[in-house]
């Protein structure tokens, strides 16, 4: 660790965080952020990568049947982001007035078929609700197709057939239902059950996109990296900044970055501070944590190491190592902080157990320091155990 008093932070090789006086943070070569001096930010090696976990791809997460139903057992969340439409869609058939279908030999709604078959999801009767969406779906229903694709794709009640559900899906895309344009895309960019193809994917992202759904927005951005299409920074930087407005947190992340590196759009720290900001906000640890380095080193904001430290303060308690070491320095320069040299010590400990490649060395020169300053073994002994039962606690019981 460098303490220096012009420098900033420094963790060393480990994939630490390093905060020079340029404002360049890094996170690690493991698939974190990355800010060098051009403001660049790094996502890991594959930017088509499984698709962010959140609201529709959170692994094992179900939302209420009135709205969609998530993944199921099986189809992890950050594979295809798959949906049944449930009660959202029953608005759409609704409007079919007395348009009616024939279902054993009765004379039904189309939407009371439609609820019949959502019904059976719920129950899991897949035989019966694949019967009633297939109904539907010769009927030229899209969100029949749509969900009736869903039903080959997993196998639900009938034997998996990827070709057919792409089929069905490709029927209710091309009358512009958005979740199948938006699955088409996935399917096509990750490679799940058929060749990866990033040009077959993009124009799937795009439609969807045009259509205002936020996560074709931010696939369509990274396209425009140069995957799938010609690289277009401009374009990438406006779907984007079109996903972070919608509410997507990585694209958020990825608007920051812009905004820091010129990359797309003029250089404007103060519009990058409000995008990290946004995504802190909703919730994304990463960005709490970039809040904090931005908030310390005053970049694209006033500097307010008060405001900094109180992300450090929950991040350090949820296990962050690179928090709990930037809150250490905070402690030892007193820096938003009544100055606290045996405080700075005990969260290093912390980060230390949490991450010893990247903190040990620093922990073991600071304790030199320390000892030679007139800090005692046994005291640093017994900072070194509330360290540890700090831990043994999930943070639960830490005493400073």
């Amino acid at each position: 660790m460098s303490m220096g008093p012009g420098g900033g932070l420094s963790m060393g090789p480990g994939g630490g965080l390093s905060m020079g006086p340029g404002g360049g943070l890094s996170m690690g070569p493991g698939g974190g952020l990355s800010m060098g001096p051009g403001g660049g930010l790094s996502m890991g090696p594959n930017p088509w990568r499984r698709l962010p976990t959140g609201n529709l791809w959170n692994p094992g997460h179900r939302m209420d049947y009135d709205l969609m139903l998530a993944p199921a057992p099986g189809i992890g969340g950050a594979e295809v982001g798959e949906l049944f439409l449930l009660g959202a869609l029953i608005g759409v058939l609704g409007g079919l007035g007395n348009d009616t279908v024939t279902v054993q030999s009765q004379q039904v709604s189309a939407q009371t078929v439609f609820d019949e078959a959502l019904n059976a999801i719920r129950t899991q009767d897949y035989s019966r609700a694949f019967e009633s969406f297939s109904v539907l779906s010769e009927s030229g229903y899209p969100e029949a197709q749509f969900n009736l694709g869903l039903m080959y794709r997993r196998g639900d009640g009938v034997m998996p057939d990827i070709n057919r559900a792409i089929a069905l899906w490709e029927q209710a895309a091309s009358t512009g239902q958005i979740d199948a344009q938006k699955n088409l895309g996935i399917l096509f960019s990750n490679g799940v059950s058929v060749p990866q193809d990033t040009e077959r994917a993009f124009p799937w992202f795009l439609q969807a996109a045009n259509q205002g759904e936020p996560s074709s927005q931010y696939m369509v951005g990274l396209a425009y990296l140069g995957i799938g299409v010609d690289a277009d920074e401009s374009l990438s930087f406006h779907w984007m900044r079109q996903a972070a407005r919608s509410g997507h947190t990585e694209a958020m992340i990825y608007t920051w970055s812009n905004y820091t590196a010129g990359r797309g759009t003029e250089v404007n720290f103060e519009n990058a501070f409000y995008w990290a900001d946004r995504a802190a906000e909703a919730g994304r640890v990463d960005a709490k944590l970039l809040r904090s380095a931005l908030l310390s080193e005053g970049i694209g904001v006033d500097n307010n190491y008060q405001a900094a430290n109180a992300d450090l303060q929950v991040l350090a308690r949820l296990g962050i190592a690179e928090a709990q070491s930037m809150l250490a320095e905070n402690y030892i320069r007193g820096r938003g902080l009544l100055k606290n040299l045996l405080t700075g010590y005990f969260w290093l400990s912390v980060a230390t157990q949490v991450e010893p490649s990247a903190s040990s060395e620093d922990l073991m020169s600071y304790e030199r320091w320390l000892l030679e300053n007139g800090t005692s073994a046994a005291t640093l002994d017994a900072i070194a155990q509330e360290a540890e039962e700090c831990m043994s606690s999930n943070y639960a019981e830490c005493s400073r």
